[in-house]
């Protein structure tokens, strides 16, 4: 049961947030590498855009931006959700059946949000570097395999590991933030 709950809330995070996380990703991609272009090409070539890409975008802009995408598809209504849980008296009615609210309603969402948060920020990462190829692409025709090659020469294994930290506090920063929103909001005027 708790598998299935927490595969509920893993496709109800995605579901909301992947189609926006692609959007914001590519366009932030192609509007960051147009803003930097010029400079960038100018003292070193291409391979500094994808220096800025893994180094500035991806470490420090990607993680803000999911968070923001996450708590807005995920996170509010995941805290109003339970609001109204509590309010209609459902916490109780658990608690009756020998059932902490705590492991069935909370347990499911951190899990949930620990599984899929990772899984955007990738994805966010990849529509990113999508808009800059594409502006490297229409601004000097360069190849894509020209383009992923100083992607991976730009990037180490630091960088996977920042990511991985900056994912799993993402993740678990953002569902206990909505999960104890949930769970200690006053309800007393929310039923009328």
């Amino acid at each position: 049961l708790m598998l299935r709950l927490t595969l509920d809330e893993v496709f109800k995070l995605a579901r909301g947030a992947t189609s926006l996380v692609i959007l914001v990703g590519f366009m932030l991609g192609y509007l960051w590498s147009m803003l930097w272009y010029g400079t960038l090409s100018n003292i070193g070539g291409l391979e500094n855009i994808a220096t800025f890409l893994v180094s500035i975008h991806t470490i420090q802009i990607t993680p803000i931006m999911t968070t923001v995408i996450a708590i807005l598809r995920y996170g509010a209504p995941t805290t109003w959700e339970l609001a109204v849980m509590k309010s209609s008296r459902q916490f109780e009615t658990l608690i009756r059946m020998g059932i902490p609210p705590e492991h069935y309603l909370a347990v499911p969402r951190i899990m949930g949000s620990l599984l899929a948060i990772p899984a955007l920020l990738a994805i966010f990462s990849l529509a990113s570097y999508t808009g800059a190829y594409y502006l490297a692409w229409r601004y000097s025709g360069q190849p894509v395999l020209d383009f992923i090659f100083s992607l991976s020469n730009q990037t180490t294994g630091d960088h996977f590991a920042i990511m991985t930290f900056k994912s799993v506090a993402i993740s678990l920063s953002v569902s206990f933030f909505c999960v104890y929103n949930g769970f200690k909001m006053d309800t007393d005027g929310l039923n009328q």
